[in-house]
């Protein structure tokens, strides 16, 4: 099994990763609720024999964004935008497979060509 430190360290030591901790978010900082949620989602993605690797990144990416990253959105609703904008930030760092970009559909139809 891959600890949760190893699956983690090449996110959370980008320095966009390392400034969610000025972002408010629920109370918290945003870096600390996306990795409050992470390491939920590594916990249980592995009870549940699930893909813990994929699923702990997607949940440490899934709110990938800092409040100025929205500058170029105007008139639209951050709860509708802000899932858009954490993807299109991880993938310009991180390499991500398809479970990750929460794009499942399209990982089941490569398998199958």
């Amino acid at each position: 099994m891959v600890k949760f430190d190893v699956i983690s360290k090449d996110i959370v030591e980008k320095d966009k990763f390392k400034s969610l901790k000025n972002e408010p978010h629920h109370g918290l900082t945003r870096y600390e609720h996306v990795m409050r949620v992470a390491k939920n989602t590594y916990r249980l993605s592995k009870l549940f024999r699930m893909d813990y690797i994929s699923a702990t990144r997607g949940a440490l990416l899934h709110d990938y964004f800092n409040d100025s990253d929205y500058q170029h959105t105007k008139g639209m609703k951050k709860n509708s935008i802000h899932p858009t904008i954490a993807l299109n930030n991880a993938r310009r760092e991180y390499s991500l497979n398809a479970k990750e970009e929460n794009n499942y559909e399209n990982d089941v139809n490569k398998k199958e060509e």
